[in-house]
């Protein structure tokens, strides 16, 4: 048998339907769930094939260190999920299926199913059971035969989506970004507390490495190596600083079983359904297609069989129900990004209609270079003219070939330590040369220097965007590449390359993901149409120009990240615009380690929005840390009093004064935690559910509640009108004078 149809037959022998018993509909549920010590209990009940397998056998945790998980239900299906260590070789398993917790009442599963745990897929196995009751709670658990003794997992709890034309509310949660290292899941813990009929998952399930310093706590308590070290990347080798990276399909199993072996994580997914996508730390950080941003080499090009053990190891360890792939086994031969589709949509009964996209497969790369030599110019005047822009005001002169100006007598003030190895060509910033001969004249040694390019010379010369202007300050660094890059000049050579490409340099979604999202959100009759949309579509301008206590370099309106959609304008534009033309649709967002809420709209139309409400992480680093430790981590920043400015960004991005965020309605840079959002005909409420960072710092005993604060919004169905609750009752977000109604 050929290796791909061998896949296929293992794969269908896990495929089941169940049918039996159901309670009809019955969305009532035991305040408890399972937790660690559920277990089933010994029944009698004669319900056809499977109820002759006794649900009584004792819970084997080492059998089933992951536990079990379920997702992506449907109206009558769910996807169940758990991982067995029992020897080597394929694994056979039973599975068991009632509606009550004690599973005295075993549902019969249709034909004689045989569940077997691949050794090539990590023992890992997934079973798509179809002919469930709507809206309804089922419990499940596996069970192995272990040396003649029968073995089981813990009771798993899922809830099947209630049927389309189903009038109920529906209440689901929103999480985001959950780094193991130095971490502690308090917030899925306080999760557990609350009753949600689904989890959607945006991702950063997992962190790729074991202790980025950059936005990574290190402690030997909550720590990640790797079994398979010589097959990792490897940093700063030798020094105090090194950690690894995942390369091999090993690395990236390791680390779904050590995050998944967290007692709060478990049990989250023993009482929810999850809905899971993946950002980029599932493969890389900042990633784009099969392209990391950090190596020795910063400009390293595709990694495809790395993006390909990352890719398969998340096809193994989530509980997804890919679309039109009932027997999906991750196949590597198939090309990028070919090998697996993940964006698919969900329905919840009448009001809710669930897209959930991928943001990483099919997008091009930052529009800034990392590699970029802040010199260079980036949108000369022709370039400028073309696309019909003016220069911004943060530009300048540019000699047009350094290599000829002035008999190249300027070509000689860079070396190999502060400009590209081969050497400066080409079009240079006028400014910038300038710039490096007052440097070199300050120096302790003498320097036969060419003199300044005088300022009726300036004059004459053609006007353009160098990388200098946009924030840039050296060669391989993430500053004023997809961070911290000044906001005019920066939109202005979005627009340049928007003209320039035809609007392929600003591809997030890819051609097909896109039109697929617009049909889809399109043709629903869903009240709310839910976004699951991977990172922050609002702006998030901080605007210092007006600080005359910090350096001049700094004085300006910067974007605080272009790594996400702030980094793609126009694409972002086009998209909010189509998107407000549906009506009802929510974005539910993660990635930035932040609460934010807001109103993505059409800068060229602000009456084209939406509603987008941001998650901060489950345990990450909050935002106001990472902007803090990049700010400490450059010594130019650091001397300039960036770490000050850092602390204090929420001030520069909700300025009232200068109205650098007009609808950015919320922000807590500080916390970790989680949201739900509830739904029905009349509103889509929010809740974020707050903690300090500390929070997740150490494990939590005791009565968690007291430590997370929960901030509430709404919106009211056929509007785009943000309220927030406050003490007065509720208040409408207004734009022209960015703030609340009764502020």
């Amino acid at each position: 048998m050929k290796r791909r149809d061998f896949l296929r037959s293992a794969a269908a022998t896990v495929t089941a339907v169940v049918v039996g018993p159901a309670c009809g509909g019955d969305s009532s549920a035991s305040g408890e769930g399972p937790g660690p010590d559920a277990g089933g209990g010994d029944t009698s009940a004669d319900t056809g094939a499977d109820a002759s397998v006794d649900p009584g056998p004792p819970v084997d945790e080492a059998r089933f260190p992951q536990s079990v998980a379920s997702g992506d239900p449907g109206p009558g299906s769910v996807i169940l999920w758990t991982r067995v260590e029992a020897g080597p070789g394929d694994i056979a398993l039973s599975l068991l299926v009632s509606t009550d917790e004690a599973m005295s009442e075993l549902a019969a599963l249709e034909n004689d199913v045989e569940l077997v745990a691949l050794e090539s897929q990590d023992h890992c196995v997934k079973i798509r059971v179809e002919g469930l009751e709507a809206n309804t709670h089922y419990y499940y658990r596996f069970l192995v035969d272990v040396d003649g003794e029968t073995v089981g997992s813990r009771v798993g709890r899922t809830k099947t989506a209630p049927a389309p034309e189903t009038d109920v509310p529906v209440r689901f949660a929103v999480v985001s970004c959950q780094d193991y290292i130095g971490k502690h899941y308090s917030s899925y813990q306080r999760l557990a507390l609350e009753e949600v009929d689904f989890v959607v998952h945006l991702g950063d399930y997992i962190y790729e490495t074991t202790g980025d310093a950059d936005f990574q706590a290190s402690g030997a308590e909550r720590s990640v190596s790797f079994t398979d070290s010589a097959g990792a990347i490897t940093f700063y080798p030798g020094t105090e600083s090194e950690y690894q990276a995942a390369q091999s399909l090993s690395n990236y199993r390791e680390l779904y079983k050590i995050y998944r072996s967290d007692p709060h994580l478990q049990v989250a997914h023993e009482r929810f359904p999850f809905v899971c996508v993946w950002d980029d730390h599932e493969f890389s950080d900042d990633c784009y297609g099969a392209v990391a941003t950090y190596s020795e080499n910063p400009d390293p090009g595709p990694d495809e069989p790395r993006r390909r053990n990352a890719n398969q190891a998340w096809s193994e360890y989530m509980p997804v129900d890919l679309p039109n792939q009932p027997d999906f086994v991750y196949d590597p031969s198939v090309p990028l990004p070919q090998d697996i589709t993940i964006y698919r949509d969900l329905r919840f009964g009448k009001h809710v209609h669930l897209a959930m996209t991928d943001l990483r497969s099919y997008r091009a790369d930052h529009l800034i270079d990392e590699m970029a030599w802040p010199g260079s110019v980036a949108a000369t005047a022709e370039a400028l003219e073309a696309a019909g822009l003016d220069a911004p005001e943060r530009s300048g002169p540019y000699v047009e070939n350094i290599a000829t100006f002035a008999e190249g007598i300027y070509a000689q003030l860079f070396d190999p330590e502060t400009a590209p190895a081969e050497g400066v060509s080409g079009a240079v910033s006028a400014t910038y040369i300038n710039d490096r001969i007052t440097e070199l004249s300050e120096g302790d040694e003498a320097v036969d220097l060419p003199p300044l390019i005088d300022e009726e010379t300036l004059s004459s010369l053609p006007v353009g965007i160098a990388y200098h202007h946009m924030g840039k300050s050296g060669m391989g660094s993430s500053l004023g590449a997809r961070y911290l890059t000044l906001q005019e000049p920066f939109d202005v050579y979005a627009q340049v390359l928007w003209h320039q490409s035809g609007g392929d340099r600003q591809t997030i979604l890819g051609a097909g993901q896109r039109e697929w999202l617009l049909q889809t959100l399109g043709e629903s009759n869903a009240t709310w149409k839910v976004w699951g949309n991977e990172y922050t579509l609002t702006p998030r301008r901080a605007d210092i120009s007006t600080l005359d206590f910090v350096p001049e370099f700094l004085r300006g309106k910067f974007l605080l990240s272009v790594e996400d959609w702030d980094g793609m304008p126009n694409r972002r534009d086009e998209l909010i615009a189509a998107l407000a033309q549906i009506g009802g649709v929510v974005a539910v967002t993660g990635d930035i380690h932040a609460f934010f809420a807001g109103l993505p709209w059409d800068e060229r139309d602000p009456a084209k929005r939406i509603v987008e409400f941001v998650t901060a992480g489950v345990s990450s680093a909050p935002y106001r840390t990472l902007l803090m430790n990049t700010a400490a981590g450059d010594p130019t920043l650091a001397a300039a009093g960036a770490v000050a400015l850092a602390a204090s960004a929420e001030q520069w991005l909700m300025d009232k004064i200068n109205k650098p965020n007009p609808n950015l309605t919320y922000s807590d840079l500080e916390s970790n935690g989680f949201m739900i959002l509830e739904a029905d005909s009349e509103a889509i409420h929010a809740t974020y559910f707050s903690a300090e960072e500390t929070v997740a710092d150490e494990p939590v005993a005791g009565d968690i509640k007291p430590l997370f604060s929960e901030t509430r919004f709404r919106v009211a169905a056929g509007t785009t009108e943000l309220e927030r609750e406050g003490e007065s009752g509720w208040a409408t977000w207004d734009t022209e004078d960015v703030s609340w109604s009764d502020e």
